[in-house]
């Protein structure tokens, strides 16, 4: 309900940005593998950027208040912006991930690896899933697809 409210079309609202350089110009990059950054950057550089949404930019359980009446309230829009749909990786939660994923498990994670490779925050992300899962780091894509597959089918 809150996706389907906040990721419409919204034309003239927001300037647009550069996505794309804003990615390849990251400077959250820099903890990450050279391996990964240059995967992500490949990936980046391949993706359709011209149809965009409104997004948050910052949608954490932090910025999303219950009212009184049981309603949403989204706040802190500064980093609002047009760009493709993004989505935080659910701390990797294989039942959230199941249940945003709908039924087919493959397009779900080359979603998020898109959203990964664009996103302000996508490197940090990655570096913090693989803190909190106890990995060392994440080398290439490859490694983070099998990883979101393995918990969205209860492997990890």
């Amino acid at each position: 309900m809150v996706l389907k409210t906040l990721h419409h079309p919204a034309e003239g609202l927001i300037p647009p940005v550069d996505l794309l350089g804003r990615a390849l110009d990251n400077p959250r990059l820099e903890r990450l593998p050279v391996s990964l950054r240059d995967e992500m950057a490949e990936r980046a550089a391949k993706l359709d950027l011209t149809d965009t949404v409104l997004v948050h930019g910052d949608l954490t359980g932090e910025n999303i208040l219950i009212g009184a009446d049981n309603h949403l309230i989204i706040i802190d829009c500064a980093d609002s912006c047009l760009a493709p749909l993004v989505f935080e990786l659910f701390h990797c939660r294989g039942d959230l991930l199941r249940l945003f994923a709908d039924t087919d498990s493959a397009v779900f994670v080359e979603q998020v690896m898109d959203a990964v490779c664009i996103h302000d925050f996508g490197a940090n992300m990655l570096w913090d899933t693989a803190v909190r899962e106890g990995i060392l780091y994440f080398s290439h894509l490859a490694e983070i697809m099998d990883f979101l597959l393995g918990k969205m089918c209860g492997r990890t």
